[in-house]
């Protein structure tokens, strides 16, 4: 592959479109099948609450870091996130 001139311009065009294909069609697919693939009722009760605690840890750590992310950058808590000018 060409890695200088007006070829490495096409070969980054080429692969730019090739990334927005890829995630804006090929992914959304992927997790159309394999979410249609997965079968819940063979989940028993103890299985949902596993899958509540892995939810539960999930969002408080999603939450947390960007808690935590934004004390670090200096924004006050309770502060609006805009504020129109």
């Amino acid at each position: 592959m060409p890695r200088e001139g007006a070829a490495a311009a096409l070969r980054g065009e080429i692969l730019d479109r090739l990334e927005q294909v890829s995630v804006l069609v090929l992914l959304p697919v992927f997790f159309v099948v394999s979410g249609l693939s997965v079968n819940l009722s063979s989940v028993g009760p103890s299985g949902l609450v596993e899958l509540g605690l892995i939810l539960l840890v999930a969002v408080v750590g999603k939450f947390g870091g960007a808690f935590i992310g934004a004390r670090l950058a200096g924004s006050a808590a309770g502060a609006p996130a805009f504020s129109p000018p």
